[in-house]
């Protein structure tokens, strides 16, 4: 842990250390108030005047802050005992003074090996019970640095230690001075006090060492709850991103970081808050904004709960996208390692700017936008079903008409897309779907394609032998579509319906089929489409029986490998005399004749004479594979194998 500093002034006086703003006259003031209240022998070894030191972080954790207002116009000191004749009987106390008087004080309970080295290291609610709390510390030991600390709870006009005391009478919370600090181990918003050890934590009514817990791993700094708003303009061809950070009062952490993903190399023009740094890392498609060395900067940089900072602002060349924001609350330091902090924050969804496609696909990209549609009416930016039914309608006639190769009205269309957006602007929609829609509608519109038709040369298979019985019915099909001028955007259409396209090159692809469909008897009308242009109509048959064939489609049997040991392996293929590819499923007219009908046999079968296709290990005895109306058998006197 970093070493907890503090300022302290060294007075030639009783008193040994002050806290910054406590003038000499008060420290006189204040020594004398407690030798007369507590005797000849005391004296002070801090003194904090709470308004002047108030609203300030000490590193690691340790804060001053009145947030009850039970110290205004109080100083706060420490006392020990002068005669250090023994050390380890020397007592120390806590007091409260204010308009020339001891307000309260402690009983002398406080044991200490040097009261010299008193100080008060912090003032705050650790366990939010509504009272204050007032943490100092007690050189304990001869070890340099070696503290008990001292927690005493005030609640205007008295308090009490909330600190475990073990059987010697001393604080059971400790450590060394330079290895202590404050956080808040589980994200509850009750602080716990650590060192690298473990955790001292509260039970309920006293802070000690319950749970033996471990010093955490992480630090949770998730504990808050963040509203983020964006708002986008257009200038001089770029985008300008300008955000706003709220945090909801229900928080239990100040914002002190948040950072958002972005798929852009381009951003420029940053502007943020006071004490506050906001820029882009290219390499890691990392949007930063946080508050460096809080513990100079607090309280106005941090974002506490119920307070909004906005002037975040950027320049990109992006579109606007939706993406997450990842917020981070006060609990030491900033996490600066981004996997770090995408795992330990508030996350929300915001836009940020995404590079343009580098080959555009107008379709996909209307898809994009009906997706960014439904996610705006999801995250609430969109106000009602109607107004989002709208867009979608507006979208999904666009792929209509952009498929049809009308690209007027896909211009007129998009146009429409623009002036709702406008329109809506005012009050149906949140500056966030405004920049989703109206941008990326606008960037496809300025980015409309030249169509080229396809050209569909042949498909494969052309004919299905529909199945009849034995084996599984098949689920479905992938059917290979050949030609040309096909492109990531070209869709296969089956009887009129769009299929899930893979595109593999501009001369192939492939798409599915349903079991039923490849059990409806007739003839399928198959045509590819590109940007709405469609190709000539092909097709595939699906029969009963092979009879309209002229050629033979017959199962052949190369040869038979001895293996020894009663075991050979026969190797088959087949003759398809046929001009057209034909598909037989695994059933009563493919199969072999055996309990298990299925031995590897292929289900397409490619016009022309293939040997050696596969083959089956078995035990010499006859094996049968029956194609269609023809079978070919296999024994161990079968023409052997070279």
């Amino acid at each position: 842990m970093k070493k907890l500093m503090f300022l302290y002034v060294i007075f030639l006086t009783t008193i040994q250390f002050a806290q910054p703003g406590v003038t000499q006259e008060e420290i006189e003031e204040i020594n004398a108030a407690i030798v007369a209240s507590c005797g000849s022998d005391y004296g002070a070894s801090d003194i904090m005047s709470v308004n002047r030191s108030k609203n300030t972080m000490r590193q690691f954790g340790f804060e001053v802050v009145d947030t009850y207002s039970t110290l205004e116009e109080c100083f706060i000191f420490l006392a020990y005992t002068q005669d250090q004749a023994n050390d380890f009987k020397s007592t120390g106390i806590v007091g409260i003074y204010r308009n020339h008087t001891i307000l309260w004080k402690t009983n002398p309970v406080i044991k200490c090996f040097d009261m010299r080295n008193s100080v008060i290291m912090g003032v705050m609610d650790l366990n939010l019970d509504g009272n204050i709390d007032i943490i100092t510390s007690w050189n304990s030991g001869f070890s340099g640095g070696l503290s008990d600390i001292w927690i005493l709870s005030w609640n205007g006009t008295s308090g009490w230690f909330i600190n475990d005391i073990d059987e010697d009478s001393s604080s059971s919370v400790g450590g060394f001075t330079d290895d202590i600090g404050v956080l808040d181990r589980d994200g509850d918003g009750i602080s716990e006090l650590c060192v690298s050890a473990g955790c001292f934590s509260w039970n309920g009514s006293l802070y000690g060492n319950w749970d033996n817990q471990p010093f955490p791993e992480i630090i949770p700094k998730d504990a808050l709850d963040a509203e983020i708003n964006c708002k986008v303009e257009k200038v001089s061809g770029n985008y300008k991103y300008y955000y706003k950070v709220k945090n909801t009062i229900s928080s239990l952490q100040r914002i002190i970081l948040f950072g958002i993903d972005a798929q852009t190399e381009n951003i420029s023009e940053f502007n943020q808050p006071l004490d506050w740094h906001f820029f882009f890392r290219g390499d890691e498609n990392f949007i930063w904004a946080f508050i460096e060395s809080p513990e100079w900067n607090y309280p106005e940089a941090f974002i506490k709960p119920g307070e909004e900072k906005n002037n975040y602002f950027f320049t990109s060349s992006g579109l606007p996208k939706i993406n997450n924001i990842y917020v981070q609350g006060y609990n030491t330091e900033c996490d600066l390692e981004i996997e770090q902090v995408k795992l330990n924050s508030f996350v929300t969804n915001t836009l940020s700017p995404n590079n343009p496609p580098d080959s555009l696909i107008q379709l996909d990209f209307l898809d994009t936008l009906l997706n960014y549609t439904q996610r705006s009416f999801e995250l609430g930016w969109i106000a009602n079903q109607v107004i989002a039914d709208k867009y979608d309608s507006l979208f999904v006639t666009t792929k209509t008409l952009l498929q049809g190769n009308h690209i007027p009205w896909v211009e007129y269309t998009l146009q429409s897309v623009i002036d709702e957006c406008n329109q809506d602007s005012s009050g149906n929609i949140t500056s966030e779907a405004y920049a989703l829609l109206r941008y990326n509608t606008e960037y496809l519109l300025e980015h409309l394609p030249e169509a080229i038709p396809p050209v569909l040369t042949s498909i494969t298979p052309q004919m299905i032998l529909r199945y009849v019985s034995g084996g599984n019915p098949p689920t479905g099909l992938t059917v290979t579509a050949t030609g040309e001028n096909f492109s990531d955007s070209s869709i296969a259409y089956f009887n009129g319906s769009a299929k899930t396209t893979t595109v593999i090159s501009d001369t192939v692809l492939t798409f599915p089929i349903t079991g039923s469909e490849m059990s409806t008897l007739g003839s399928h009308q198959i045509w590819i489409s590109t940007y709405g242009i469609n190709s000539d109509i092909s097709g595939i048959n699906v029969v009963d029986n092979l009879n309209i064939l002229l050629g033979l489609l017959v199962p052949t049997l190369q040869c038979v490998r001895n293996n020894g040991g009663g075991s050979y392996t026969a190797y088959f293929g087949y003759v398809n005399d046929n001009g057209v590819s034909i598909y037989i499923p695994i059933g009563s007219k493919n199969k072999f004749v055996s309990l298990q009908i299925d031995k590897g046999q292929p289900k397409l079968f490619l016009p022309g004479t293939h040997t050696n296709v596969f083959s089956v290990n078995f035990n010499g005895k006859n094996l049968t594979w029956t194609l269609d109306q023809a079978s070919v058998t296999a024994n161990k006197n079968s023409t052997p194998c070279p």
